[in-house]
């Protein structure tokens, strides 16, 4: 398989089957709301999400799913999660427990922090 430049990203809208997945591979879901309109989304998707070491260390250690603030799907995921502001990222357990949340740009070094911690967390 081709390695992408960028985070793998799961397709689905839903954030249910990809917390049936982590919990069948026993892996931690990192989670990104977004909004087309949002200036430091799109920072993130276009200066944070494409540094290869982030995109590997993201796409080998976690579930990546990002959803749409404005869909129904996201909006109601972010209700779930009071997410109020964007970007916010988090780093979900397999049951959709919040290990780690970030509201703002999260740079390389962070989501690096983040997701560690997150990691430790599940061992």
């Amino acid at each position: 398989m081709a390695e992408s430049a960028t985070v793998a990203w799961l397709g689905s809208e839903r954030l249910m089957p990809v917390l049936e997945q982590a919990q069948r591979e026993r892996k931690v879901v990192f989670v990104e709301f977004y909004a087309s309109w949002c200036a430091p989304c799109k920072v993130m998707e276009e200066d944070v999400f494409t540094q290869t070491e982030t995109f590997r260390y993201l796409n080998k250690n976690f579930l990546n799913f990002r959803t749409d603030f404005d869909s129904s799907a996201g909006n109601s995921i972010a209700s779930v999660y009071e997410v109020k502001t964007l970007p916010t990222v988090l780093f979900l357990n397999p049951q959709g427990v919040v290990l780690e949340r970030h509201t703002g740009i999260a740079n390389p070094s962070l989501l690096k922090t983040m997701g560690d911690s997150a990691l430790s967390k599940l061992r």
